[in-house]
């Protein structure tokens, strides 16, 4: 019998220690033992949240050649993405007359962590989304506590990268009925790489079970081309003995299976 692969992203992205002392691999995970050697940058006073309920605490940044990592306290238990109205306002180019005027600083990304969407303003607004910032945010279960990343290199409208210079500036705001505002906070990119870790997908047992849950989003195991090829590799990487799928509506099982089996006979 074919035997389908575990691959768990907690196990393969775990938080590691700082490799150097000015850059933070951090890991959207949800834990935040990966952050023990960053100091926060600020501390918002408390009793000032509105409404919501929502009362910042600790802010804290960090970074590594890819990505700018972002860490905040709610002060309350809320959802990342929906049923709340925080805002990130982020200046950019540390130009207070460019972007949307906020805080006082001059945004040039304003992203909506409750609506799921932003604008970039640079060269005009520009409606953005998730992929044009690379941006992900964790946990993605309610919390009072979140991380975020931003790709260093995102280019988000009109051939304008999102972070032209090495520091930015922003501003959290809670934006329901009075509610909190931080001051503007400013932090600067440290410099160096770090060393991408090598990740042994070998099985350390060979009477081990390995499982694989796989969101192929909206039947996209079937759109052919050059994502089934891709597809085909990572399933080949993965090896699974057991393969849940997720979000195929259209397809039957003996599709799947069929289909299935052209990558792994």
């Amino acid at each position: 019998m074919r035997r389908f692969a575990l691959v768990l992203t907690a196990l393969l992205l775990g938080a590691a220690a700082p490799a150097a002392a000015d850059l933070v691999p951090v890991v959207l995970d949800g834990w935040f033992d990966d952050w023990g050697a960053v100091t926060p940058l600020a501390t918002d006073p408390a009793g000032d949240g509105g409404s919501s309920g929502i009362d910042f605490g600790a802010l804290w940044a960090a970074n590594d050649q890819d990505w700018l990592f972002l860490r905040f306290e709610t002060g309350a238990d809320v959802q990342p993405d929906e049923q709340q109205d925080i805002r990130l306002y982020l200046d950019t180019d540390m130009d207070a007359n460019t972007g949307l005027a906020f805080g006082g600083i001059g945004a040039d990304l304003v992203w909506n962590l409750g609506q799921r969407d932003g604008t970039f303003y640079p060269g005009g607004a520009t409606a953005v989304g998730h992929p044009d910032l690379g941006l992900q945010v964790g946990p993605t279960v309610s919390s009072t506590e979140f991380e975020l990343a931003l790709a260093r290199a995102a280019v988000p409208a009109n051939g304008r990268l999102l972070f032209p210079g090495s520091t930015v500036r922003f501003v959290l705001r809670d934006g329901a009925g009075g509610g909190d505002v931080t001051a503007p906070v400013t932090y600067t990119f440290s410099a160096g790489t770090l060393a991408t870790p090598s990740l042994d997908l070998g099985r350390a047992d060979p009477a081990h079970l390995r499982l694989a849950t796989w969101n192929v989003q909206n039947d996209g195991l079937f759109d052919g081309g050059a994502a089934e090829a891709a597809q085909g590799r990572m399933l080949e990487v993965m090896d699974p003995d057991i393969l849940v799928l997720n979000e195929v509506w259209n397809h039957s099982a003996g599709e799947v299976r069929a289909l299935i089996e052209q990558h792994l006979p």
